[in-house]
């Protein structure tokens, strides 16, 4: 399961926590966790299904100015069943063409890269207690327009609408442009 929050949620629960604890002195600081694995978590299958009907409906374009070909990824449960993946279907594969070999070794490299660089996040087991976060969401519930300005309950997050409308959109309008 993933933990993931929008960093708007993020944001508010931060100034949240600063207007709460302003006049507050205590040599133990509180810690919020912001964090949406116990209420709302979010599976990695569930994350590449929004990413490939996203990718489907709305594909990147290549160089070659046509759009990009879009396979549904794997998910595996582990970082080595990974490797023997990339190994077996890839290495494997190609054997015996070198040129073409070159090419997708760089581009392996670029893929276990990345995975790498997110497998704590990725391969994560652990949830986080939120219960100092509910209370801080429970000091503002008194007054309503704070509580509508500054909103940071992942409980309510739709990953459908979320993920398809904000999420994705701005990773290929932002980052993969």
């Amino acid at each position: 399961m993933l933990d993931v929050v929008p960093g708007d949620m993020v944001a508010n629960a931060v100034i949240v926590a600063m207007v709460v604890n302003a006049n507050h002195q205590s040599s133990d600081p509180f810690i919020y966790q912001v964090c949406s694995s116990q209420t709302s978590p979010l599976s990695a299958i569930k994350l590449r299904d929004y990413s490939h009907s996203y990718l489907l409906k709305n594909p990147l374009i290549g160089k070659d100015g046509n759009p990009i070909n879009v396979v549904m990824p794997k998910c595996l449960p582990t970082m080595d069943s990974f490797r023997r993946y990339i190994f077996f279907q890839i290495h494997v594969t190609f054997e015996g063409w070198l040129e073409h070999l070159q090419v997708m070794n760089r581009k392996i490299n670029r893929v276990m890269h990345l995975v790498e660089v997110h497998e704590p996040y990725i391969f994560f087991k652990g949830k986080f207690d939120d219960l100092n976060t509910e209370i801080l969401r429970m000091a503002i519930r008194g007054n309503e327009m704070e509580a509508k300005q500054f909103y940071f309950d992942p409980k309510s997050l739709d990953w459908d609408d979320y993920f398809v409308n904000v999420h994705i959109p701005g990773l290929a309008k932002h980052i993969f442009h």
